[in-house]
């Protein structure tokens, strides 16, 4: 039986395993990343219902500018009833030597004040202009409830 053929009888990789195939060394990180994470442009924030009162989740997003060297991009948020969505920095900056640069968003839900569409969802979007509007970026928001699990 060939060392493939091995893996995929036995069904799961540990770290010997994959340094067989690979020739080196594995390296797991011991906290896996949240899903909420993965770099998508769009946010989709899902709450429990059974949560009361205010209640924040935070993601962090990587951006790559491709555009001009020098430009500076301004971030302006739709309103949302019953949610408050932050973001930090404000500003993108980026010179030729900055072309990729990180940001956080925080949607935080107030329970008792949160309007949901008839879909059971609330959407906006976030978006982030240059100076003169000539270049406009958009990264949708959803947020929504749901009954655990």
């Amino acid at each position: 039986m060939t060392l493939p053929t091995m893996i995929m009888k036995v069904g799961y990789y540990n770290p010997k395993l994959v340094q067989v195939v690979t020739r080196s060394p594995a390296v797991c990180p011991m906290k896996k990343p949240l899903p909420e994470n993965l770099n998508y442009p769009s946010i989709v924030a899902l709450f429990s219902t059974t949560l009361s009162g205010r209640t924040s989740k935070t993601f962090m997003r990587t951006v790559t500018n491709v555009g001009q060297a020098n430009v500076v991009y301004i971030t302006k948020i739709g309103a949302l009833k019953g949610v408050t969505v932050t973001v930090n920095p404000m500003k993108l900056v980026f010179t030729p030597m900055v072309k990729k640069t990180s940001f956080f968003v925080t949607i935080t839900v107030d329970s008792k004040h949160l309007v949901l569409d008839d879909a059971e969802v609330v959407f906006r979007s976030l978006t982030r202009t240059d100076g003169n509007n000539k270049h406009v970026v958009r990264s949708p928001i959803l947020v929504t409830q749901l009954d655990p699990l």
